[in-house]
């Protein structure tokens, strides 16, 4: 599906368990998905059971990350992350709130870090995709 179904460029991507992407190009009859691994891809999450918020993106070794947690907030194994989404209509978030990201699978700390360092295992199996569907905008009349 492409430009004729009503996808846009930067419209999220999902399968039945979770975030898979966004469309990162689009013609009439076909569009191409940039996956969240995509190193070049950020996503504003929010833990589900602190409300501690940060980034997913690709850290070492191509595993997801929820980065930019300060040391001091709380973050557990097997905690659930969920698009951040936002409040601002100046500046909208890409990803709409609560799309389900993936679950977190270690949280480990330095002395000298700032951050948690939190790694997340995608609820969506990214390498293995068969069936996907786009959060496109209403047709007007529909």
């Amino acid at each position: 599906a492409g430009s004729s179904s009503g996808i846009r460029i930067d419209s999220p991507v999902l399968n039945g368990y979770g975030l898979v992407g966004i469309v990162s190009n689009v013609v009439h009859d076909s569009a191409v998905v940039s996956l969240i691994n995509d190193p070049n891809r950020f996503v504003a999450a929010r833990d589900l059971t602190t409300g501690v918020t940060g980034m997913v993106h690709t850290g070492p070794g191509g595993t997801l990350i929820l980065d930019q947690v300060n040391k001091q907030l709380k973050v557990k194994v097997g905690d659930i992350l969920v698009t951040a989404g936002t409040h601002n209509s100046r500046y909208p978030d890409l990803y709409p709130y609560g799309i389900p990201i993936g679950r977190v699978t270690h949280v480990g700390a330095s002395d000298t870090a700032t951050f948690l360092q939190v790694q997340v295992q995608s609820y969506a199996n990214l390498g293995s995709l068969e069936t996907v569907g786009v959060l496109a905008p209403k047709k007007p009349g529909r």
